[in-house]
């Protein structure tokens, strides 16, 4: 543990082991993706530990906990979002009711950032509220990030939720469906609760989402065996747990995601891509279910990560709004944050271009040597 000399009561820097230990203390994170029993099995699954900062600000009231990893982007040191890829939501989390402004949030973290060797810091997709919680990195100067997130607030019964959600046809559609995959065996949905049932999960998601990233000529996050090791050790603890829908004995669907502080945060999901059974849509029909299931287990917030999709806007109606924001730690790093906002702008303006997105699409395919279907 290292003390700022600069102001020795503001805050400390914890690394490794002991960051991991202080961020266990707390009672959970802003989102699931801030908390220990996250961080600790991917972070020692990928071999990534020395590069893992807490860095603690105390203020009035209480302390401002903020997880982050460093990294070597180029010519650029950087503090990023702690969990890469596998962490849908960037927050800082409040151990006590913290009292700081953004002037003193920044003139820290630029000392943290000088103390740790950094060039910048860079937030993406943090959430401006998360549980009716406020991150504390949202008071900082942020721009639109290029996706927003989407939630369901689990307030009452759940077959009243699910009529607020879904209108006569959209039933009469989804039960028209259910039918169909019925024919293929007795429908079964619920939590993968013993090792089996998670090990043969884990199997179908990812031989699953190999195929989808392969068909669209995007690098698979979920490949490497260090990754998938920490998910399953995620899953043992609870901290993950994995949603599966069946037709028979035969596993049609899986959604996998992040719980802490009665939220439920969708981290990758799949389903059969056979045509004969991915025309029942058994993804969408999973869903229904999974919300009846986290009502009944005391839920109160669902969500299912970033980034806009049919099945989203329907289950999960609420928009969370996410931006980004950029600290710079030293001269280089006011250029690495500019282009780090720079590229986050472009990247939005390409989401928001179905002309654009179609562009992109094309190009990942081609990279991969798929032949493009439009």
């Amino acid at each position: 543990m290292t003390m700022i000399a600069a102001d020795k009561k503001a805050f400390r820097i914890h690394q490794g082991e002991a960051a991991l230990a202080r961020l266990a203390t707390t009672s959970n994170g802003l989102t699931p993706f801030q908390q220990a029993g996250f961080l600790a099995p991917l972070l020692r699954g990928v071999n990534a530990l020395d590069d893992f900062r807490l860095i603690e600000i105390r203020a009035d009231g209480g302390a401002l906990l903020l997880p982050v990893s460093i990294v070597q982007l180029g010519l650029f040191r950087l503090a990023d979002i702690a969990g890469g890829k596998q962490a849908s939501f960037h927050a800082a989390t409040s151990d006590g009711l913290l009292a700081i402004s953004a002037q003193t949030l920044r003139r820290h973290l630029i000392n943290a950032g000088r103390e740790i060797g950094i060039d910048a810091f860079t937030f993406s997709d943090c959430p401006l509220t998360y549980n009716d919680r406020d991150n504390p990195l949202a008071i900082l100067a942020r721009q639109a990030s290029p996706s927003s997130g989407w939630k369901l607030a689990l307030e009452g019964e759940a077959e009243e939720i699910l009529a607020r959600l879904s209108d006569r046809d959209d039933r009469k559609k989804l039960r028209q469906k259910a039918n169909r995959l019925a024919a293929l065996g007795t429908i079964h949905a619920g939590w993968a609760e013993t090792p089996e049932a998670r090990a043969a999960a884990f199997e179908a998601l990812f031989r699953w989402k190999a195929e989808r990233f392969g068909a669209a000529g995007i690098d698979d996050p979920f490949a490497t065996d260090a990754i998938r090791t920490s998910l399953a050790a995620m899953a043992e603890t609870g901290v993950l747990r994995l949603f599966t829908l069946r037709a028979g004995n035969r596993l049609v669907a899986v959604l996998a995601g992040l719980v802490g502080d009665r939220c439920f945060s969708g981290m990758l999901n799949g389903h059969e891509p056979e045509a004969e059974i991915a025309r029942t849509s058994p993804g969408e029909q999973l869903l229904p279910h999974l919300i009846r299931a986290l009502c009944a287990d005391g839920f109160r917030h669902f969500d299912l990560g970033v980034g806009e999709a049919r099945y989203k806007a329907h289950y999960c109606p609420a928009r969370i709004a996410l931006v980004d924001c950029a600290v710079a730690a030293s001269a280089k790093g006011i250029l690495a944050a500019r282009l780090f906002l720079a590229m986050r702008a472009a990247k939005r303006t390409i989401k928001q271009s179905p002309k654009l997105m179609e562009l992109l699409t094309r190009l990942r395919r081609l990279r991969s040597g798929k032949p493009y279907k439009a």
